[in-house]
């Protein structure tokens, strides 16, 4: 045996006597801090966790080629839809516009009717600066002043922050996505997750056909102005007709005919812009991706609460690594 391997077994050999010796500093100090961990957990609210699971089905749709193109050239008709993105979607679900409008969606809880937003403030005593409540009674953001903005802000990293309380997330192989809150209320949780489906499902929804909805617009804009001027093309030949009462020399019928063959044009014109429409109608409606609910969270949900057991073993094991520490130290001043 080397001189080293003589050394380290003697050092081991005093470390163990040491704590040995003071194994009464290690018992207190477990004694101590396991007490802590068991009050924290006593101590703890119960938290309820809502979780409302939902797909999402999108078709490319139909493309819109020829007339369209033709008759109002390049608008971006005809853009195929993209892939399914279930990051963008999970990112939308966490952005601040989407939880602004649900924080500012009235909701009963506890029976009372009150913005999202308020129900927070309250539920987990949130206060400014100055430990003021901040309370909202309008959800115009461009008529809040600088507290309720922080307030507002404040309450936003409650819930997105790097513990925040929403948890969103996905399942790659599936496509299914999941909107979970974990709240100190069991309605809030129900409620905000509901809320936020309907105001994600209906944001995305718009964004999805904003395209294609223009486009059909200007384009039912276009048959409707081309029908105006088909019909006064002819009732301008009518009127013409019934002022000579068919009495006219053949120079005489020139402005009939001119009128007769406007007419007849725009209605071609017309009839092609109208088989545009609908291809453009079609192709909106097949844009509309489809925002499936498969489950939706109900009460009773049962609370989750931190576990005395555990936390006490981790109080003692603290204490013990602790009371370790300090032995050490001790041996060391020696």
């Amino acid at each position: 045996m080397t001189i080293n391997q003589k050394t380290g077994i003697q050092y081991l050999s005093e470390y163990k006597f040491q704590i040995l010796k003071y194994w009464y500093i290690i018992l207190i100090l477990c004694l101590i801090t396991g007490t802590v961990g068991f009050f924290i957990a006593f101590k703890s609210k119960p938290t309820y966790k809502s979780t409302l699971t939902f797909m999402v089905n999108e078709d490319e749709g139909s493309k819109l080629t020829g007339g369209i193109a033709a008759l109002f050239g390049n608008i971006g008709v005809g853009a195929s839809a993209g892939k399914l993105n279930l990051d963008k979607i999970l990112e939308l679900s966490k952005s601040r516009n989407i939880i602004q409008k649900v924080f500012f969606s009235k909701t009963i809880i506890n029976g009372e009717s009150d913005y999202m937003i308020n129900h927070f403030i309250r539920i987990y005593d949130l206060k400014n600066q100055d430990e003021e409540y901040i309370y909202f009674k309008e959800n115009d953001l461009s008529k809040f002043n600088i507290e309720e903005k922080r307030m507002m802000l404040k309450v936003y990293q409650l819930l997105v922050g790097s513990n925040g309380l929403i948890e969103n997330e996905y399942d790659l192989k599936t496509g299914i996505m999941k909107l979970g809150l974990i709240s100190y209320d069991e309605d809030l949780s129900i409620h905000f997750v509901d809320t936020l489906f309907n105001k994600l499902g209906s944001f995305y929804i718009e964004k999805s056909i904003e395209r294609e909805l223009n486009t059909y617009n200007i384009l039912r804009a276009k048959v409707n102005s081309l029908y105006g001027q088909m019909t006064n093309k002819v009732e301008s030949a009518a009127r013409y007709a019934d002022k000579t009462l068919g009495l006219w020399q053949e120079t005489e019928k020139l402005p009939a005919q001119i009128y007769t063959r406007d007419a007849n044009i725009t209605a071609m014109v017309y009839g092609e812009a109208l088989k545009n429409l609908e291809i453009a109608e079609f192709s909106l409606k097949s844009k509309v991706p489809f925002i499936q609910e498969i489950d939706a969270p109900i009460a009773p949900i049962t609370p989750s609460k931190k576990s005395k057991i555990i936390f006490t073993a981790i109080g003692v094991l603290i204490g013990g690594f602790l009371g370790v520490v300090l032995i050490s130290l001790l041996k060391g001043n020696k």
